[in-house]
């Protein structure tokens, strides 16, 4: 019963709490990403590790110098998320070039909320003794795990099964779920189809930064969804920015 910080709860538990009303069973989506690498950070990887590879540490560097001129509008464009990347985010995809020549290093930046300066900045004497523990017997091994594998990408892939699926999506899903009185079901998560799409080659998986080959490809082929042509899928996405800041700044108020 730790807390669980992800915002994307809200609108997941208003959601179950609407569909509780008429059932007590829901099929829901989780597994598709996980099972054929469809999240932005491993579509982003792929041709991020594969340019890091491509070329010369100098020419990286000099890349990443030119990364805080350039508008934010425009790198928003780069990447097919819903929010904005911001000045932190602009600040943040420089970091992530520099670290283009470790596989592990630029995972961990990719997916790490806060950065390693953020974290001195805001742990106190016991977390970050707790932060030095978990260098050494998570994030360290990890990277050195990612940077001696000869297909770090399907190393990702691995890992994020093992532990993103479990530990991040089914958790918050089940806890939402459970709270509205409602069974969420994960089809996609059905062992013969994780099994399936694990044993295939990664080409089929994602290909050019697009993951989900096999499904999108199917659901083109065999399904019509209504509305298809007229818009294109949104992500389940819970907007922050300015959404709290009232509140957030009254209740501050009383104890500063």
């Amino acid at each position: 019963d730790e807390p669980f910080g992800d915002p994307i709860l809200i609108p997941t538990y208003f959601l179950s709490r609407v569909a509780s009303r008429d059932v007590k069973v829901v099929l829901t989506g989780e597994g598709a990403d996980e099972g054929q690498m469809g999240y932005i950070h491993q579509e982003s990887l792929s041709v991020a590790l594969a340019l890091g590879k491509a070329l010369p540490s100098a020419l990286l560097r000099s890349i990443r110098r030119l990364v805080p001129g350039i508008p934010v509008s425009l790198l928003d464009r780069a990447f097919h998320y819903p929010s904005s990347m911001g000045l932190s985010g602009r600040g943040r995809l420089g970091e992530l070039i520099g670290s283009l020549k470790s596989p592990g290093k630029a995972y961990q930046v990719f997916t790490s909320l806060f950065t390693a300066e953020e974290r001195d900045r805001l742990y106190g004497p016991i977390l970050k003794a707790g932060k030095t523990q978990a260098e050494e017997e998570y994030h360290g091994p990890l990277q050195a795990r990612l940077d001696r594998s000869r297909a770090p990408l399907d190393e990702i892939y691995r890992h994020d099964l093992k532990h993103w699926l479990p530990d991040n999506i089914l958790n918050k899903q089940d806890r939402m779920t459970m709270a509205s009185s409602v069974e969420g079901r994960v089809p996609f998560l059905d062992h013969r189809i994780v099994e399936f799409e694990a044993a295939l080659p990664r080409h089929l998986k994602i290909r050019m930064g697009r993951g989900k080959r096999l499904l999108r490809t199917l659901y083109h082929r065999r399904y019509s969804i209504r509305g298809r042509d007229r818009m294109k899928k949104k992500a389940f996405f819970m907007p922050l920015d300015g959404a709290f800041a009232p509140s957030f700044r009254a209740l501050a108020g009383v104890y500063l």
